[in-house]
């Protein structure tokens, strides 16, 4: 089972994310949830995770400082970026400044 992470400062989301997706028959299981991104990070520097789906608009830290914060950790993680942005270069930005 591959270890996935979600990150969204919306309890709603993390909550119907969790339920919406048959996350075992994909052969994922979540192995932890943050609302604050600064939260995650400290998990990130802890633990392993292959699959980071993250948020690209919280409070605590940007998007784009997050997901280069959250590679420097893990270079290998894979990342999933989800956005309530309606321009996606904003997001494109953030992954390509990834390590």
């Amino acid at each position: 089972m591959l270890r996935v992470m979600i990150v969204d400062d919306e309890y709603m989301l993390l909550r119907g994310l969790r339920k919406l997706i048959d996350w075992e028959a994909m052969g994922l299981t979540i192995v932890n949830t943050a609302q604050n991104p600064l939260l995650a990070l400290d998990y990130l520097g802890k633990e392993p995770v292959d699959i980071l789906l993250s948020d690209m608009n919280m409070p605590e830290l940007a998007g784009p400082d997050f997901v280069a914060k959250a590679k420097a950790l893990q270079p290998d993680m894979e990342l999933i970026v989800i956005s309530g942005y309606e321009d996606f270069d904003y997001v494109r930005a953030a992954c390509s400044n990834t390590p």
